[in-house]
């Protein structure tokens, strides 16, 4: 299922995007192709400027390059028709992250009890099944995490040598996690609209400037 971001030059566009659709009155495609172009170069850059590494930053591990966004802003491409113009991404189901956009999301365990949530910079970007030291750990709390448990032996008050247990949690452990939404993951539609108004003058003064040759 792709992540469709629609430009209208209609309904809710700009005033001015308006009164060049009045004029517009045949094939629009070839207008909303340049205004897709422009369209997407914004959701590229945007997508790109997010503060991806967030994660990575807070547990003080090195972040993966290049990122999820990264990748995806990559993948985008502008298309258009008669009726409007368009970024298209291909997400696969559920719109993957950008679903945020459009409201809260939900993510279950699959295949699994668990979700595991990286606690620190070694579990970041790694599997928990490629730590084989790893053990479950229920917290009285009702919390529950996958720990490197290191055991020692110190000096004891009443006897010589008691074990001391020191758990360093690599996982937070949960059946499922709710993303608030997030609407900053793509531009607003007042940035959407500025583009779309660059390019149409773009494309107005090429028009202009091929008629211009023919009467030449």
């Amino acid at each position: 299922m792709p992540l469709t971001v629609n430009v209208t030059t209609q309904d809710n566009a700009t005033p001015f995007l308006k009164q060049m659709a009045a004029k517009f009155t045949g094939d629009r495609t070839e207008w909303h192709g340049e205004i897709a172009k422009d369209a997407t170069v914004l959701t590229q850059d945007h997508v790109r400027a997010l503060n991806i590494h967030e994660t990575a930053q807070r547990l003080g591990a090195a972040p993966s390059s290049p990122g999820y966004f990264e990748k995806k802003a990559n993948q985008m491409v502008p298309a258009a028709d008669s009726t409007r113009a368009m970024v298209m991404l291909n997400t696969g189901l559920g719109l993957e992250a950008f679903a945020r956009v459009f409201g809260d999301v939900t993510v279950n365990a699959i295949n699994s009890k668990y979700l595991t949530i990286p606690a620190n910079a070694a579990a970041y970007g790694r599997r928990a099944g490629s730590f084989e030291d790893l053990k479950f750990i229920p917290f009285g709390n009702g919390v529950r995490a996958l720990v490197k448990q290191t055991i020692t032996m110190v000096p004891g008050k009443r006897k010589a040598e008691i074990k001391k247990i020191e758990n360093e949690v690599f996982y937070w452990l949960k059946p499922s996690v709710v993303l608030p939404q997030d609407d900053s993951l793509l531009p607003t539609a007042e940035q959407y609209g500025k583009v779309a108004e660059t390019a149409t003058e773009r494309f107005i003064d090429e028009l202009e400037t091929e008629e211009a040759a023919l009467t030449a």
